[in-house]
Parts: structure tokens; C-alpha cells; sequence
């Protein structure tokens, strides 16, 4: 909509720094030289990202996952193919608690599980 950012100005913020930290990751990841430093690299934020979790920092999570699932970065087989199965695993739970299946009913379930 043309007049968002008079009507919306924080959602607009928080929408740009979710993007933003999205690029960040995914241009981390790509412009690595070698395979072994994307597989690094890709492990960091997997750790990261199961840190936010386990703060009940969820949007950090999603960042993370967002990030993970995008093209640039899903289309490195090779490098996906080198990650270890605990980060794999790590990966995987992450990713089931910000599925969308269910209107997300995982992450609502986390949700109601902070207190």
C-alpha cells in the first residue's frame, strides 16, 4: 500500500530488520571462498539460531530459517551435503517449530510453553 509507512511506521521497521538480517546471513554464507567455511558458517547461525530458541526469541529463529530456505543459500548441495547430523538435526527441529503447517501451530505451542 502506498501510505504504509504513515499508517504502520513500526511494522514497516521491523519488516525492513527482518529482511535485513536475512540478507546479512545469506550473503555471509554465499560469499564464503571455500566449502568448508560455508559449512562453518552455516553451523554458527544453526547454533545461533537454537540459542534464540532456547531464549523464546522465536522471530530470530524464523530470521534464521528464512535465511536457510533461501535460494541462494538451499541451492548449495555440496555444502548441505558436508553439514553434520547433529546440526542437521538442530536444523530440522528448528525448522518444524517455525513451519507454517497448522497456521503454525508448533510455534504457537512454543509460544504458550514460555511462562
Amino acid at each position: 500500500k502506498e501510505d504504509k509507512k504513515e499508517k504502520a511506521p513500526n511494522i514497516c521497521l521491523i519488516t525492513e530488520r527482518f529482511n535485513d538480517m536475512c540478507r546479512l546471513i545469506v550473503s555471509e554464507i554465499v560469499t564464503s571462498p571455500c566449502i568448508t567455511t560455508r559449512v562453518e558458517r552455516i553451523e554458527k547461525w544453526a547454533a545461533v539460531a537454537d540459542i534464540c530458541r532456547c531464549l523464546h526469541n522465536f522471530n530470530g529463529v524464523l530470521q534464521v530459517c528464512a535465511a536457510f530456505t533461501n535460494s541462494s543459500v538451499f541451492r548449495l548441495k555440496k555444502t548441505w551435503e558436508r553439514i553434520g547430523k547433529t546440526t542437521s538435526g538442530t536444523i530440522s527441529k528448528l525448522q518444524a517449530l517455525v513451519s507454517s503447517d497448522g497456521r503454525h501451530r508448533n510455534l504457537r505451542d512454543a509460544l504458550h510453553r514460555c511462562d
